[in-house]
Order: structure tokens, then sequence, then C-alpha cells
């Protein structure tokens, strides 16, 4: 292809020509990496898998080794998975992962030491290209080193890479400040180049044209120039997600304000749940883990018509929340049960669940009626000292977990095999240890408010908050302890937080043993995490067969009633003979029903007692019924349904 402008039908269709040239790509890099479009299904190369081919352009792939190619095909019709999504790009099913370039920068990548970029995609990194600008694209951000490696071991292309000392720049797409995944990606792109011993820099690129996902070909398309690229390069430093989001988004920032609002109104004393009557402590863990839902949701929620929604695992939640996986299983529970969310089940596997956090009028709509009205009953001054406020952060408190109750080791009797014999045995279980007292979410409640009350409160207001109705048993009960660990200092009916309120609280939570408690629970789930990511999702369960209902299990009992009676009178005749049970069985089964009386005649003409019919009618379990028509004489019918 001497030009992705030719019009010839065997390179470049127009609709494709203008897609690269909307992308800044310069022709001589268009020609370079060999751009065509798919007219037909069999011109689809054959690494992509039947299901893939599809008619669009496609795009080959060239790694910094020189040798290694590939392709990527990008549908007219994006081919919709069972999750919902619809890549834009298809990538050859099984095919290994590998870095691209074009091939007019090759030689700069492998062998240059000017600057070098790192970008996502083939069309981002012609675009670079287009500029004379030497580039190296990842195949989706995630993909720089080896799967399942969490970016510690870098893809063996990099060793075809001059990076050794090398200025690099990344620049991902715009919403690399608003995605908290292509922030992780870039966190740990980052941390693997300078392990390759480059010196990194970001560009967190601006959206263009309100494109809020656009990438540095849009940007350069648009007008921009490398120039103010190099201007907009900086070393890397985290980015809040939650802040950019709630910051550019304000329908989100809206309806967080709203959920915030809804929170601090909760008299959290009446959470009912799946329990019969309220209980305050199940009622502070639902409240720290919906504020841990708060957070997520601001770092990766959407706004939908009941709410916002987001998803994320139990474990993610559970350290989050500083709670345990069944505690915060059992919270999401009662919150479910309260109308306060709704929680969507995966299509299949073990995905995460996906949530969405109901508020005002959703939330009291889902209740079914006038709910709690928390939002509408809020104080002004509850309002004004909302954390969410400014729609940009959340309480900066960490979670407090309970006390831990006392330990004693105990004495069980246990089976044990051994040899050929099994004998039983006494076995320590557990280990003595003393109650742990901590401060516990109901206090951390108090702190939060204060935090957000800039670090004073009257006595009366903490009460409206935790629902306490006189300030007395808030002052004997719960304010002792935090004055003890230096947190707040009261004075009269004013309680301030003190100067290193921060660092008192801190030292408290490692007194408590929490942090190594949360450092602990961290580190199970990561494990358990990768143990996940090793094995794969585990088939789905087979569902367990409806029930019959009562109808099939009577027609089920009768006739298995049918079928023993026959076998009985099977058994009975080939042991006996011809006895007033057989007889009868055999005359109902051929006519279906006799009169008793002919029966019985017809009985004794074969040679047998007449009276020895009505004992047998009976133990066979034969209907006997007085017909109208025939004068109220007795007739003899089958067993009854149900009858043996």
């Amino acid at each position: 292809m001497t030009s992705y402008l030719n019009s010839d039908p065997r390179t470049l269709s127009e609709s494709h020509q203008r897609q690269l040239k909307e992308s800044g790509i310069a022709e001589e890099a268009a020609a370079s990496r060999g751009y065509r479009t798919i007219r037909h299904r069999s011109e689809v190369p054959d690494e992509f898998a039947d299901w893939q081919r599809r008619l669009g352009l496609l795009v080959p792939t060239y790694s910094p080794d020189g040798q290694t190619s590939g392709y990527q095909l990008k549908p007219d019709k994006p081919i919709k998975r069972k999750d919902g999504s619809k890549p834009k790009y298809e990538t050859p099913r099984g095919s290994s992962f590998t870095l691209d370039v074009n091939p007019l920068m090759l030689d700069e990548v492998r062998h240059g030491d000017g600057d070098l970029w790192i970008t996502e995609g083939s069309k981002k990194v012609d675009s670079l290209a287009s500029c004379g600008e030497p580039a190296v694209g990842f195949i989706g951000v995630w993909n720089m080193a080896v799967p399942k490696t969490k970016g510690t071991v870098p893809l063996s292309c990099w060793r075809h890479v001059s990076l050794m000392g090398r200025r690099v720049r990344i620049v991902f797409d715009a919403d690399a400040r608003t995605n908290p995944n292509v922030q992780e990606a870039l966190r740990r792109t980052v941390k693997m180049l300078e392990g390759l011993g480059a010196i990194v820099l970001v560009v967190y690129l601006p959206a263009v044209h309100g494109d809020g996902k656009a990438g540095v070909d849009d940007y350069l398309a648009a007008g921009g120039t490398v120039a103010e690229l190099r201007l907009m390069a900086a070393p890397y430093e985290p980015v809040d997600v939650g802040w950019e989001r709630m910051s550019q988004d304000e329908k989100l920032r809206a309806a967080l304000e709203e959920q915030r609002a809804d929170w601090w109104g909760t008299d959290w004393n009446q959470i009912v749940g799946t329990g019969e009557k309220p209980h305050w402590m199940r009622g502070y863990t639902v409240r720290d883990v919906e504020e841990a839902m708060l957070r997520l949701a601001t770092r990766g929620g959407k706004v939908t018509p009941q709410g916002v929604q987001f998803t994320a695992g139990l474990r993610t939640i559970a350290d989050e929340a500083g709670k345990g996986k069944p505690a915060t299983g059992k919270a999401i529970r009662h919150m479910e049960a309260e109308g306060r969310i709704l929680i969507h089940e995966p299509d299949g596997g073990r995905k995460a669940r996906s949530y969405t956090l109901l508020a005002g009028r959703a939330h009291r709509y889902h209740k079914g009626g006038q709910g709690s009205a928390r939002v509408d009953n809020a104080t002004p001054e509850l309002q004004a000292c909302d954390p969410c406020g400014n729609g940009l952060r959340a309480p900066d408190v960490p979670r407090l977990r309970w006390s831990a109750p006392a330990q004693h080791k105990r004495i069980v009797r246990r089976k044990q095999r051994v040899a050929d014999r099994v004998r039983t045995v006494s076995v320590v279980v557990g280990e003595d240890r003393p109650r742990i007292e901590r401060l516990d979410p109901r206090r951390g409640a108090i702190v939060d408010y204060l935090e957000a009350s800039d670090g004073r409160a009257m006595l009366q207001e903490i009460c409206e908050v935790l629902g306490i109705r006189r300030s007395r048993d808030l002052r004997r009960r719960l304010l002792p302890m935090l004055e003890e660990a230096g947190i707040i200092e009261c004075e009269v009916d004013v309680v301030r937080l003190t100067a290193a309120w921060g660092e008192r609280l801190e030292e408290e939570r490692h007194r408590a043993g929490e942090i190594e408690a949360q450092e602990r629970q961290k580190t199970r789930h990561d494990e358990e995490r990768r143990q996940h990511r090793e094995n794969g999702p585990e088939p789905p369960a087979e569902k367990p067969p409806p029930l019959m209902g009562p109808a099939k299990v009577r027609k089920i009992v009768d006739a298995r009633g049918k079928e023993e009676l026959a076998a009985r009178i099977e058994h009975q005749r080939q042991k006996v003979g011809i006895t007033a049970e057989t007889f009868v069985f055999d005359k109902l089964k051929a006519l279906g029903q006799i009169r008793l009386a002919l029966l019985m005649e017809v009985y004794e003409d074969a040679g047998g007692d007449p009276w020895d019919i009505p004992p047998a009618v009976r133990r066979i379990g034969c209907r006997v019924e007085r017909l109208p028509e025939f004068e109220n004489r007795q007739f003899l019918f089958p067993p009854a349904e149900g009858a043996a």
C-alpha cells in the first residue's frame, strides 16, 4: 500500500481513510504500518477465531525485536461480550502479548537515546511517528508485563528497547486521572520502567472537544503539538481518582453529595436489617461499610436512575471498611433489607458483584413509602459540616474495629484413626488471650463528626448525630476513652480534637492491634486473589432441580403405589396360585369396574368362597361406590388415588 488515501479497493475504504486522517496519521506512517480494510470474512487472517472474523479495519502490529508481528482487528460493528461490553479491537484468541512500534521508528526505538514515548494502541503510536517521535505502544494498558505478575516481570521484547538512562514520557488517554484501573496500570508501568533504568515522566492529557477518554492521536489531530506535550510532562505523582472524577463529573458529584448527606442524617441505632429489632452494634457496622462503599463509588461509580452504581469485591469492601469478610457480608445484607442498596449478581463465574447505593427519593421509594426521610430531617449543622459538602472528599478518619473478646484455651475430644483402629484423643484448641478494648466504630463516628466540624462541636450536636438522648450518657460512656488517648479534650459542653489527634489515633490503633489485624487481613485477601487469578473462576454450580409441587408428588406416589400392588399380587399368584385378591385384581384390570354381587357370583362359579371377596377388596384398597343409576347397587373400582 503506497498511500492510505489510495482509492484502490484492495487497500482502505473511504471511512477507514477518514479514521486515520482524523487521528493525525501521515500517509507514510500508515503505509509503513500496512492498514487494510476487511471487506469479506475470508480476508481475516487465520489467527482469529471464527467468531472474531468480522468486517472492519485490520491493524498489523510489530514487536521491537524486529521479527515478531501480529494483528488487531477493529470491527465496523463491535462484538458484544457476555458481560455486555463491546471492545473496540479484537486480538487473536490465544495470542501472546507483545509491544508495538511503527516500522519507520524501529531503529530509533531499539538504538536511539532521545526521548521515547509510551502510549496505548497502534494508532497512537503511528500518530507520534507521523510527528517524527519514536513510540512504544501497549495492546491494552495492562499488557506492559507478563500476565498475572502485577507488572513485576517485563515482557521479553523490552530487551530490544533502549531504556537505560533514556528519558521516557508516558502518555495514556485522558481518563488516566479518573479511571482507577488506568491509574493503577500507570503506577505499575512507571515502577517497571524505572526498574529498567529509564527516567520516567508522565503526561496527563486534557479532554479533547469534551471527550474525557481522548488519546494522544486525538490531541495532536486537534491542533496540539509535541512541544506542548513535553511541557506537560512531569515526574509521576499518584492522583486522587475520586477527587478528579467528582471535580469533572457534576452528576456524580451531586449524586454522591446527596448520598453523603443521607449517610450523615441516618440514626444508625435504629437499623433493623435482617434482625427482629434495632441494635446499635449492627447499625454502626453498617455505617462503616456504607461509608466504604461511598468512597469506592467516588473512585469507580456511575450515576443511574436509581442511584450510584459501582462494582467491588467483598474483600475490597471489607478492607476499605476495616471489617472482616463475614461482618461485611452481613452488613451488606442488612443494607439490602433496609432498602439502602440494590445488589446486582454477576452474570457468571466468580466476578465481583455490582451495588447501587439508593439515596433520597430513590431510597424512600424503594422502602415502599415514607422510609426514614433522613436527608430531610438532617439539621442545618449536619449538612453544613458534611465532609463531602465540597463534593471532593470523604472523612479522613480510618474505620475502627470493635473490641476483641477474651479467648481461652479449651480441650475438645476428637476421633483419630491410628493404624487400623479409631481412638478418641483430647486436643487443645485456641489460645489464652485477654479482652482487647478498642475505641470501636461509635467513637469513630464522634471523631468523624469533630473532624468534619473543623475540630470542635457541642455535646448536644454529637448526641443528635449518634442518636443519644442524654448528653450525660455520652459524657460518661464514650468520651473518657477518647480523652485518655489524647484524641479529644472536653471543656464544659464543648468537645475539641487535640492538635495531635491524628498521631494519637494511630497510636491507639497500634496499641489495640487494629493496624496489625488489618495488615494480616489484607495479606490474606491478596493471597486469595492470587489463587483466584491462577486457578481461574470455578465452574458454575449446577442449579438444584425445581421443587415438584404437591400435585406432581401425589402423582408419583400414586404410580409407585400401583406398581407395588401389582408386584404384590404377582408374587402371591406365583407362590399360592389363584386367590380372592388375584381374582379381584385381574377382573378390575380387565373390566375397569364391576358390580360387587356379580363379582362374588363369578368367583363362586369358579370354585371359590364368595365371602372371601369383601376382605380381599379391603386389602387391595378398591374403591366401592353405590351408583344411583343402577338402583344404588355397590360397584367396585380400582384402588383410590394414593392407596397402595
